[in-house]
């Protein structure tokens, strides 16, 4: 049978001489061989496992980065493409390589689809994220970014796997300055390209889209969605596994009685500071407790200087159910502050420092859900 002869040929040559051979195999034109992707794969990997204290023996993770392509010079994948990744699994266990060495390079794909497996272990994870974000990278400092439904160089496929697998495996990590460096690795002639200009910012712009269409997809509604996102990417790719927390917490709070009321009152302020700011006025992240006249604003500014630490300390353990909570709880103040306060008085200092309390308000929340854009 063929595939019995593919099968033992390919077990007699071994897999350190696949490897050469992909000094043969064209990646991109452009971008090099696979040869020389796998050499930036390497680069990558340490980069991320160092970066994010991932404690990945450095040469075994060399060793799977080096295999993970080794079967597409294979003459069982030359003859069924499907079955890259697979037999690269099934000959690295025949031959003698670790487990976790051999399964990377079936795993480092995945996820194969949108809602496909994801990688079940930290090693393939960081195989999977490197071989993603090198081939973004570079495909991105060419212009072959995809546009509309079309996507003939899997950008979004490899756009979504990524962030698939950074959320579960690095949720609490800053994604943006390591996405920065992999344009470091890319070919001289590359990173010289006219089309590199702006690539890293085009780049993790285009996550946050990937990352939209993502809850979407799952059914999170469209304008918390785009609330939760609008606050978060501030923080460029910093924490994207908190996302889902976020979201159900304001999925939650939606169901609450209080909620309307609370959107609405956000909503003011955001209206009030936008309002400021094209007036040129210039908001300061001082708030001058001798000229809160009112005793509404003095109420509010206590409640709010309470609340701070508190909300803070929520966010910093993800527990964004009791944030909405907080928010709840000073409503009431914001409120009776927009009933009986006047906020664009004529006395100059006053309403700078009116103005600065609800921008303290706003910033409060910064990075957790801007209210401007939920519907009522």
């Amino acid at each position: 049978m063929p595939a019995e002869f593919f099968y033992s040929n390919d077990l007699k040559k071994g897999l350190d001489i696949n490897v050469e051979k992909l000094k043969g195999i064209v990646f991109h034109k452009e971008v090099g061989t696979v040869y020389e992707k796998i050499e930036r794969i390497k680069q990558i990997a340490a980069l991320f496992n160092e970066e994010f204290d991932m404690g990945i023996n450095s040469n075994v993770l060399e060793r799977a980065v080096l295999l993970s392509k080794a079967d597409l010079t294979s003459e069982m994948v030359f003859e069924y493409p499907e079955l890259q990744g697979i037999m690269g699994k099934i000959y690295a266990l025949k031959l003698g390589e670790k487990a976790d060495v051999a399964s990377a390079a079936e795993q480092h794909y995945w996820p194969l689809v949108a809602s496909g497996k994801l990688p079940s272990y930290p090693m393939a994870s960081l195989l999977s994220l490197a071989d993603k974000i090198d081939t973004l990278a570079a495909f991105f400092s060419i212009g072959l970014e995809s546009s509309g439904s079309a996507d003939p160089y899997g950008v979004k496929r490899a756009g979504t796997g990524f962030v698939k697998v950074a959320m579960n495996e690095l949720p609490k990590c800053d994604l943006t300055n390591v996405v920065r460096r992999v344009f470091e690795f890319l070919p001289e002639n590359v990173k010289n390209n006219s089309k590199s200009k702006d690539a890293c910012e085009r780049l993790i712009k285009f996550f946050w889209q990937r990352i939209e269409n993502i809850f979407e997809s799952e059914g999170y509604n469209s304008g918390e969605v785009k609330a939760v996102i609008n606050a978060s990417r501030i923080n460029e790719l910093k924490y994207i596994g908190s996302l889902r927390a976020k979201l159900d917490a304001l999925r939650n709070a939606g169901r609450k009685g209080d909620f309307l009321s609370v959107m609405a009152v956000f909503k003011r302020v955001n209206n009030i500071i936008s309002q400021a700011k094209k007036q040129n006025i210039s908001i300061s992240r001082v708030i001058d407790e001798d000229l809160l006249a009112e005793d509404a604003e003095k109420v509010l500014y206590a409640a709010v200087k309470k609340a701070k630490t508190e909300i803070e300390n929520y966010m910093l353990a993800n527990e964004y159910d009791s944030v909405f909570s907080k928010v709840s709880e000073i409503t009431p103040a914001i409120d009776s502050f927009f009933e009986k306060v006047m906020v664009m008085v004529e006395d100059e200092a006053v309403k700078l420092n009116r103005v600065s309390l609800l921008s303290y308000i706003k910033n409060m929340f910064a990075g957790f859900v801007d209210f401007s854009v939920l519907r009522h």
